[in-house]
């Protein structure tokens, strides 16, 4: 069977208070009319469809509008799984309704055990396990899994009592794997006790992850979608894609299909003027960008400037201002008695890296008496 993995859609992601919902709305047309075209048989979703465990109303409203333009473009089976950024009670609403559309929700750690059956390919959608998810490893034990790998390999082992070893047996999860290349955008767990050990899914055909925003290859027959969209500056130079898995007995051949974004996400790193005018950064006047500027005095409100030629702009830093952060000055702790001016003096030169000049002090000055009347 041929199947279409993605994941870590992250609907309703807010960057720098930028919402990306018309940038999400663009790739999920984009996935849908591969869905429609490419021949698959089953389409997985291996978790974060939100970003938050309660989405806003324009990421509901998006993912509704998502399944309903699904199902007039194809009728192919569509699998569920929610990550760690979801609710599985609020992401199951309708659950059993939607088998009728052909749309499986598995949230409940106890129907792992039963697999979604497509033709002779037997799908077990693994919820995000949380750190309780299984009691105890056997009815006779009564000390719990703790870690993610304990876990999984518990998760496994019911599943492979229970499973037809005959059929193409495909898994869905959503963890993170040893090994695994990271971003500035996942939500990571302390230490190491959320990582697992990908040989766990020895049993399966092909297992589609989900978690990790970088598409890679983390085992034999497994693998990451990544996100659809970069979700961090970090994730500038990713490609990010869907996989198109053709899955038979024992083998799974897996290509990576490109998603176009509206906007790619760039560092830059410059003086004002060159930011402003330079050839040289005239390829990102369409990115979502960072900028630093490598000034050596403070720029006045450089985003709104700079925002002329970036639409996209979302952060600015300063160097003339981390360098002034870092000097040494003295803060009135109430053991001494300072005038205002001697704290404003202190201020500017905590900011600036320097004693305000005569013209600033008495421009304050004048300021103060104005406020004092």
């Amino acid at each position: 069977m041929k199947i279409l993995h993605t994941s870590d859609w992250h609907l309703g992601k807010i960057i720098y208070e930028r919402s990306l919902i018309e940038d999400q709305k663009a790739v999920l047309s984009q996935i849908i009319d591969n869905a429609a075209s490419g021949g698959y048989g089953a389409m997985v979703i291996a978790g974060d469809i939100y970003d938050r465990s309660i989405p806003s109303p324009e990421a509901v409203e998006l993912f509704s509008c998502f399944l309903d333009d699904l199902r007039s473009a194809t009728d192919i089976p569509l699998l569920i799984i929610p990550g760690n950024h979801d609710n599985a009670v609020r992401l199951s609403f309708g659950a059993e309704i939607m088998k009728l559309g052909r749309v499986y929700i598995r949230t409940r750690y106890e129907d792992i055990v039963k697999p979604v059956v497509i033709e002779n390919n037997h799908f077990y959608l693994f919820p995000f396990f949380g750190s309780g998810a299984f009691s105890a490893h056997s009815e006779d034990e009564e000390t719990p899994a703790l870690s993610q790998d304990d876990i999984l390999r518990e998760a496994v082992k019911r599943v492979q009592a229970a499973c037809d070893p005959s059929a193409v047996n495909i898994c869905a999860a959503h963890l993170f794997t040893q090994g695994g290349e990271t971003t500035d955008s996942e939500r990571v767990f302390v230490g190491g006790s959320g990582m697992v050990n990908s040989d766990a899914f020895s049993p399966f055909d092909y297992t589609a992850l989900g978690h990790l925003h970088r598409p890679q290859r983390s085992g034999d027959r497994v693998h990451y979608s990544g996100s659809i969209l970069q979700y961090s500056f970090s994730e500038e130079s990713d490609e990010k894609c869907f996989l198109s898995v053709e899955v038979k007995k024992g083998t799974a051949e897996v290509e990576r299909i490109p998603l176009k974004p509206v906007r790619r996400m760039k560092r830059l790193r410059a003086a004002f003027h060159d930011l402003l005018n330079s050839p040289e950064f005239a390829d990102f006047t369409d990115c979502y960008v960072e900028a630093e500027l490598t000034d050596g005095g403070l720029v006045m409100n450089p985003i709104e400037l700079l925002r002329n030629r970036f639409p996209g702009i979302l952060s600015v830093r300063q160097q003339a201002v981390q360098a002034a952060k870092k000097v040494s000055v003295r803060i009135n702790t109430g053991s001494e008695i300072r005038t205002i001016e001697e704290d404003f003096g202190s201020f500017h030169e905590y900011l600036y890296g320097e004693k305000p000049s005569r013209e600033r002090v008495e421009l304050f000055r004048s300021l103060k008496m104005e406020e004092e009347l």
